[in-house]
């Protein structure tokens, strides 16, 4: 059952952070909520957005993915990652030959993984 969707706004930034979509399951007594974001490429602009994100009163079930400009060793990822379980999946950028992981999937709650994986196809490289 889908829930409610909204465009996350970053607070004195011009650009959105976030589209945040509520999932019901269980039924219809768990909330999930899935946040897709692309932040900015300017590192000022995507600390804001990395700190709008970690504040922001989000579910207790929670996935976010997207691509984050940024790699594990930056403070906008440790911002996130602070409180969220980190998926590994590896390099995704560039996308011919990836040796950055600038996309990342983070999760919370009583969520499990199965498993987290780098889609290497040429549909996926057009994305």
């Amino acid at each position: 059952m889908m829930g409610s969707r909204a465009v996350l706004a970053c607070a004195a930034l011009s650009s959105f952070c976030a589209l945040a979509t509520s999932v019901r399951w269980n039924g219809g007594l768990t909330e999930l909520e899935l946040v897709n974001t692309h932040l900015s490429l300017r590192p000022g602009e995507r600390g804001a957005q990395a700190i709008a994100l970690a504040a922001g009163e989000l579910a207790d079930e929670l996935v976010l993915a997207g691509d984050l400009n940024c790699t594990p060793r930056s403070a906008c990822y440790r911002q996130l990652s602070g409180t969220l379980r980190v998926a590994a999946a590896g390099p995704s950028w560039p996308s011919r030959l990836p040796i950055l992981q600038l996309d990342h999937l983070l999760y919370r709650g009583e969520l499990a993984l199965g498993s987290a994986a780098v889609v290497s196809t040429p549909l996926a490289r057009r994305a």
